[in-house]
């Protein structure tokens, strides 16, 4: 024997001939020799008889290093270990590990695999490398991310899309309808960049839409699915590539609703496109368009905005108040009725507001002091004030007494930023550990610091955490941005998003 290596309950040992013999806990093929079973003493890892330099066990997966300098790895492959291409996986038996630039020369597997090679490159894969399934080289390793958000109405059209630091927008997900944005139909469970992806500063997924847009050098791109007009290109044609909104300048910021949109300039004014039903534009009419319409009243002023499905949402900047128009019938406009307004209205006793989320069929503001005020429909808890009774106007989330600098919510749950950490509640997608419904903010599980942003969709929710992207919630078409299509029940990174 000339080396050995100890992994979570097995190890490894390597010969003078260049064979590899291990034992332990083979529940999940690391002792490489075709079985699933524990061994108490040394079994012989099938094809490695001979040709091997180095070993090394990791927590439920080995690898060796062959004298071409090529890599081989076994046992389980939940989040790429095995370098073969493939998550989710457990393999019994050696799999060469696909992706390296040259030859390794040098092997550390520990929590995660990683090679030096020939040239001096670092190589990594599986939960090394933000989830790859294949050896890439660490200074390309992606990006931070700076803004994120969550689109899609179903299981099947289910996608997010976050900003990085260098302004390239990638999105992951399902893509029936191009809501990827990169050219093509096909689904991603791993981020893929857009068309239009090299200096976008804001970006928005539709809410129960299929679509999504981003500002780049103060025009709008959207892209994805146009039945209403929601690209405001003059058409009703989808397209999977970014196509430039007509006639908006100047934009800062953008809000997707489920078939409208609005854009926020740096004069303070907000204009909307696509549906009209609900007078979802604010222009006083119900008639579609497929260009952008001023929002009556909001011509100057305004410093933030965010669509829900049928209903949209601005934060006035002198005062802190927050007015809203569009549909009602929850009472998501919070003005005491459930009336559909066509024009703004304000939102009852609201003033000091300094974030706002539209969800589906409820709002929230975050307060100058630090606090959550949510109202609407409440059906699954969502306004956090420990009732499931609906309010169509404010009502302060319990146990929130300062400390909140973000807020996102959802279909039926919600989400904040609270003293750097994140905190849900509702039902669904809460991040805890277990599929729970809660009706007063609770912690999620591992996201106690370093937590800048957070969106919750309808399935599945997302957060910025030191810089990565991490997610939670359903991944039925890897919106999780995994990798894989497991469901997880609390936060995963996003591979890509460091």
């Amino acid at each position: 024997m000339t080396a050995v290596s100890a992994g979570y309950d097995f190890a490894c040992a390597l010969t003078g001939a260049g064979a590899v013999f291990c034992w332990g806990d083979g529940t999940y093929g690391q002792l490489g020799n075709g079985e699933y079973a524990v061994s108490p003493t040394p079994v012989a890892v099938m094809g490695l008889t001979t040709g091997v330099i180095a070993v090394a066990a990791g927590v439920q997966s080995a690898c060796a290093l062959m004298q071409d300098g090529t890599v081989m790895c076994w046992g389980f492959g939940g989040v790429g270990e095995l370098g073969n291409g493939m998550a989710d996986v457990m393999s019994p038996v050696p799999v060469q590990v696909d992706g390296l630039t040259g030859p390794a020369t040098y092997l550390s597997v520990g929590g995660a695999p990683c090679v030096v090679t020939a040239t001096g490159s670092i190589e990594c894969w599986g939960f090394t490398a933000d989830l790859a399934l294949t050896a890439v080289p660490v200074t390309d390793l992606g990006q931070h991310a700076a803004a994120i958000a969550i689109g899609g109405d179903t299981p099947s059209t289910a996608f997010a899309c976050a900003l990085g630091a260098m302004n390239i927008v990638k999105c992951w997900g399902g893509d029936q309808d191009g809501q990827l944005g990169n050219g093509t139909n096909v689904g991603a469970s791993i981020p893929v960049a857009s068309a239009n992806s090299d200096m976008g500063t804001s970006v928005a997924a539709a809410v129960a839409g299929d679509f999504a847009c981003e500002v780049a050098s103060g025009l709008v791109f959207c892209w994805g699915q146009n039945g209403s007009g929601q690209l405001g290109n003059m058409s009703t044609t989808s397209t999977s590539t970014p196509v430039a909104v007509s006639g908006v300048t100047g934009a800062t910021a953008v809000a997707a609703g489920a078939n409208f949109a609005c854009a926020l300039t740096t004069a303070g004014a907000v204009s909307c496109w696509g549906d009209n039903t609900y007078g979802d534009l604010g222009n006083n009419t119900t008639t579609s368009s497929f260009v952008p319409v001023p929002v009556q009243g909001l011509s100057a002023g305004v410093s933030a905005i965010s669509a829900g499905p049928s209903y949209a949402c601005a934060l006035l900047a002198s005062t802190g108040s927050v007015e809203c128009w569009g549909d009602n019938s929850s009472g998501e406009l919070g003005n005491g009725s459930q009336s559909v307004s066509l024009i703004p209205v304000p939102v009852s006793g609201l003033m000091g507001a300094t974030a706002i989320s539209a969800g589906w069929y409820a709002a929230c503001a975050v307060m100058s002091a630090g606090t959550i005020e949510c109202w609407g429909d409440n059906d699954y808890g969502e306004l956090g004030n420990g009732t499931t009774t609906f309010s169509p106007v404010p009502v302060i989330v319990r146990g929130v007494t300062s400390g909140a600098s973000s807020v996102s919510i959802g279909q039926e749950s919600a989400c904040a930023v609270i003293n750097g950490g994140a905190q849900c509640w509702g039902s669904n997608n809460l991040g805890t550990g277990l599929n729970e419904t809660v009706l007063t903010p609770h912690q999620v599980l591992g996201l106690t610091s370093g937590v800048t942003q957070i969106a919750v969709g309808p399935l599945s929710a997302c957060a910025i955490v030191d810089g990565g992207a991490q997610c939670w919630g359903s991944n039925t078409s890897g919106q999780l941005g995994n990798g894989g299509a497991v469901d997880e029940f609390q936060a995963t990174p996003v591979a890509g998003f460091p």
